[in-house]
């Protein structure tokens, strides 16, 4: 009974032995096993990584490329220049140099963020991911307005277009230079001023709307209550330009009829002997004539004033028009 129970025992010591040897042997391959597809598990995600990042870069030069391309063929981005500038001359901004850096680096950026999720990097590509989310939902404000603007341009350009040529068809320029005796030297263009206002005026009148599109409702409200104080001094302000202009014309009118009828009468001759030339517009028709011109524009002038409404601007002026009609009498007192 003992023999067996050893020989048993014996043959079961025997048996147990090489058993964990081979279980140990297992587990140190299954390890390397383990290693060896993580290993290439990570070295297939870095080579998948590595051509997405070579497509990407290839797909935003070429998409770079072919927005740079249709730019210089078209335009649009001479277009974009022009409003951006406002029509003013000089040298225009690289808009098809700066949109295609815009479509290169939004390309890059989402190539970026496919590399970093193919590495497995989720802690830096979530941010990223994040970012692109709020953009991508943005977008469709951002296109919005973008037509909204787009309208205010187009309808900015031919409102201006029709006024100025309008105008230049009435030669306004070259009737107001006559009145005010400029023979053609300046620069000014009261044509393209009431064109360039209108156009920008439009904008203005889009403003809102824009801004409403892209939620920014922050900003929107102040520019409502400039817009509300504007559109109430407007009337006040066509009233002011009107009278003033009538008085104007008128005034211009009046000096042009005393300055003949007293150089008719012989009042120059009379001028002649105080020593009053009748070269350079100094003779003395030519003298009353002006201070004709300038009586009349004083009440005109106060008359303007009082219809723009605003008392920060009107009371000083106004006050100082008064001391000067006060005045004038006093001096006609003193000269008799």
């Amino acid at each position: 009974m003992n023999g067996t129970s050893e020989g048993i025992f014996q043959i079961v010591g025997v048996g147990v032995q090489p058993s964990a040897h081979l279980v140990l042997a297992q587990t140190g391959f299954t390890a390397l096993d383990q290693v060896l597809a993580d290993g290439g598990t990570t070295l297939l995600n870095v080579v998948k990584a590595i051509a997405i990042l070579v497509i990407g870069l290839i797909l935003a030069k070429i998409a770079a490329g072919i927005t740079k391309a249709v730019l210089n063929r078209t335009n649009i981005d001479n277009n974009i220049a022009q409003w951006a500038t406002g029509g003013q001359t000089g040298s225009p901004p690289a808009v098809e140099e700066w949109l295609s850096g815009a479509v290169f680096w939004i390309i890059i950026v989402f190539t970026v963020v496919a590399v970093l999720e193919t590495l497995k990097l989720d802690t830096v590509s979530g941010p990223l991911n994040s970012f692109l989310d709020t953009i991508l939902g943005f977008l469709p404000s951002v296109f919005g307005a973008l037509i909204l603007l787009g309208v205010a341009w187009l309808l900015g350009t031919i409102v201006k277009m029709i006024v100025v040529r309008t105008l230049n068809a009435l030669n306004i320029d070259q009737r107001l230079g006559e009145q005010v005796g400029d023979r053609g030297t300046s620069q000014f263009s009261v044509a393209q001023t009431i064109g360039n206002s209108l156009y920008y005026l439009i904008f203005l009148l889009f403003l809102p709307s824009v801004l409403e599109t892209l939620g920014l409702q922050g900003t929107l409200d102040p520019v409502l209550s400039m817009l509300g104080e504007i559109w109430g001094i407007v009337p006040n302000i066509g009233a002011a330009i009107a009278i003033g202009a009538i008085g104007w014309f008128i005034a211009q009118l009046v000096q042009r009829l005393v300055t003949s009828f007293l150089t008719a009468a012989g009042a120059n001759q009379i001028g002649e002997r105080f020593g009053l030339s009748t070269s350079g517009g100094r003779s003395l028709a030519g003298i009353i004539g002006t201070i004709v011109y300038v009586l009349i524009l004083i009440p005109v002038a106060t008359a303007a004033l009082n219809a723009l409404q605003i008392q920060a601007i009107s009371g000083p002026s106004i006050a100082m028009l008064s001391q000067v009609t006060n005045t004038i009498p006093k001096l006609f007192a003193a000269a008799g």
